[in-house]
């Protein structure tokens, strides 16, 4: 820095020397000052904000049981975006219709219906709409296949529906029932009182047909004439079938399994039972 010696006699006749003295004591403090980093400091980029989120898909409809993936992107202040699926909340309205993963976004169908789908962050949301549609009709199943029945005597078929989520259901009541040939064999239909019974009305054949939803199943069907008819092995029924003509299971009220009073009859015959001797005849001398 420059040195200035105006000297005490110097300052009392000069005022313009005070004056010089003062502007380099300042020049030499703002030029210190500057040099050790002083001053304005350097303008910062504002950090961003989010503006706005967005989801897609943003409407769509899928099975029961079947999954769909949401993706959120997220707007800023500086007009930029990115994906946001993994930061954002994810939830649904109704998770009776819909799950959802809260932090990927992948929403399963639960049952028919549908939900919003929401997607939040820092304040911020977005939503979709998911609707989950009722499974559909793949195929239909008749039972019993290609049985036989006698002319004047009836049989009960069965329909079975597989559906887009493979659940299956019969559907007996609610098929559409077809005779190939209703004079040799005739079946009944909604609204009658038992639909899918069957009645042979003459010798031949038949083909019986369920039909639901667009999709049908057959089973073809013999009469035979009265008396002749083939039944079904007792060892192969089930209580749908019919025994000899006669609609249900082995045993009465349609049942499969065998009542008390029939177990307790059953077991009292046994217990009469005498053992035989060498020659065939009933033995008292021998115990059971």
């Amino acid at each position: 820095m420059r040195q200035i010696d105006c000297g005490s006699s110097c300052v009392a006749r000069n005022s313009n020397c005070v004056r010089i003295l003062a502007f380099w004591l300042v020049l030499g403090a703002v030029l210190g000052y500057t040099g050790c980093g002083g001053g304005t400091p350097a303008p910062t980029t504002p950090s961003r904000t989010l503006t706005s989120i967005a989801v897609t898909p943003a409407s769509l409809s899928i099975g029961v049981g079947a999954s769909q993936q949401f993706t959120a992107t997220g707007t800023y202040s500086d007009a930029s975006t990115g994906k946001i699926t993994t930061s954002v909340t994810w939830t649904s309205s109704d998770t009776t219709k819909v799950t959802i993963q809260s932090g990927s976004g992948l929403a399963s169908g639960v049952a028919a219906g549908s939900a919003t789908i929401t997607a939040a962050l820092s304040g911020k949301s977005a939503t979709a709409t998911l609707t989950i549609s009722a499974p559909t009709v793949t195929s239909v199943s008749v039972s019993p296949l290609n049985p036989t029945v006698d002319a004047g005597e009836t049989l009960q078929f069965l329909a079975t529906a597989t559906y887009s989520d493979n659940s299956t259901r019969t559907v007996t009541g609610s098929t559409t029932w077809t005779s190939s040939d209703s004079s040799k064999a005739t079946i009944q239909n909604t609204p009658q009182a038992n639909p899918g019974l069957a009645t042979g009305v003459v010798a031949g054949s038949a083909m019986i047909t369920a039909t639901l939803s667009g999709k049908s199943g057959s089973s073809g069907l013999t009469v035979t004439p009265s008396g002749n008819a083939v039944p079904t092995s007792v060892m192969d029924m089930t209580p749908s079938q019919n025994y000899l003509g006669f609609q249900g299971g082995l045993y009465e009220n349609s049942s499969a399994t065998a009542p008390t009073d029939h177990d307790a009859a059953g077991l009292a015959a046994a217990g009469e039972i005498q053992p035989l001797d060498a020659n065939g005849n009933p033995s008292t001398s021998l115990g059971l």
